[in-house]
């Protein structure tokens, strides 16, 4: 006898492993452009930003950062930009958070003064 699973536990074939609201990815076949897919992202919240994930192998110990979206408020899916089928990526996950951060770098910046070494501010070049 063997065990069953929650994706053979419905008579009508595999069933999915969330509920319906839950945050979840799909990756459907771009019915433009056979040689894209699509990523669908269902459940998002208009106040929230959202980031897609990836990696090229499922046994590398990262994710890499992806297309960073915010969601239409006249839905709750949200659509990332599609992916070529022989791109590296094969493997996708969402984040969503409610805020960001933005990192630059600033060229001649003195830490000890606030300010590079012509004078502009770190927040604003050239100032």
């Amino acid at each position: 006898m063997t065990a069953m699973t929650p994706l053979d536990a419905s008579p009508d074939g595999p069933s999915p492993l969330y509920g319906p609201t839950d945050l979840y990815l799909s990756i459907l076949i771009d019915t433009n452009n056979p040689d894209q897919f699509d990523l669908e992202l269902h459940n998002v919240t208009s106040t929230n930003l959202y980031e897609l994930l990836f990696k090229a192998n499922i046994t590398d110990s990262e994710w890499e950062f992806g297309q960073i979206a915010v969601p239409d408020p006249s839905t709750n899916n949200l659509w990332f930009l599609p992916v070529n089928n022989d791109a590296p990526q094969k493997f996708f996950r969402a984040a969503s958070g409610n805020g960001y951060v933005s990192v630059g770098i600033y060229p001649y910046f003195d830490p000890m003064r606030g300010r590079g070494g012509d004078g502009s501010s770190p927040l604003s070049p050239g100032e």
